[in-house]
């Protein structure tokens, strides 16, 4: 089975990013790594951070301009074969990982997401779902309805960054 690479971006993980790592931990799917690219927080995060053995790395990202050079450094600072992303504030099902790799080998696919659900309240919540099966790049320049933590993609076709450094508002 190939080794995923999951990275995680935080920064004022509390209290959402306990539940976001036992997500990861209970995973079935056991050939994987967790990188966490952590930026300066105000609460406690970097003490929860550092009481997680499973973690493999903990990069401390103070230059980056946004979330996307955080992630281009979780990215390169990755072993595994093909990189997930897990979002500090979602929760995986536990079979996620092995569900959409097996999905990606027996179709051969480089690139997958997956629907989720969004929480809107303690009592509510909404189904998100693509409106297409297929999705082109050009699909998602006009109107990228893909969730980051679903993604799942083989390392090999990032050329360069995955995301270009441009500097947010």
């Amino acid at each position: 089975e190939p080794k995923i690479s999951i990275v995680t971006i935080v920064k004022n993980g509390l209290p959402y990013i306990n539940d976001s790592l036992k997500s990861f931990e209970l995973q079935s799917y056991h050939n994987k790594e967790l990188i966490v690219v952590y930026t300066k927080s105000d609460d406690l995060t970097f003490d929860v951070l550092k009481s997680k053995k499973f973690i493999k790395k903990i990069i401390i990202d103070n230059k980056s301009n946004n979330i996307y050079g955080s992630i281009n450094i979780g990215i390169k600072h990755s072993s595994g074969n093909i990189i997930a992303f897990l979002d500090a504030d979602d929760i995986w099902y536990s079979d996620k990982l092995e569900k959409q790799v097996k999905f990606m080998r027996e179709n051969k696919y480089n690139f997958s997401f997956t629907n989720y659900l969004k929480k809107i309240s303690n009592k509510k919540s909404i189904h998100v779902q693509s409106k297409k099966i297929k999705i082109s790049y050009k699909d998602l320049l006009h109107d990228n309805e893909i969730g980051l933590s679903t993604v799942m993609l083989n390392k090999n076709i990032i050329k360069g960054e995955l995301f270009p450094s441009l500097k947010t508002k």
